[in-house]
């Protein structure tokens, strides 16, 4: 159970990280928030 939860929010903090690099490199990062 804590390993599944650990899972979920290594995903949910993977996948924030690539949408704020993706953001950053199309030059609009401060827009898209």
């Amino acid at each position: 159970m804590f390993l599944q939860y650990n899972i979920m929010a290594i995903a949910n903090t993977v996948s924030l990280f690539c949408k704020a690099i993706i953001c950053f490199l199309n030059g609009d990062y401060l827009t898209s928030y």
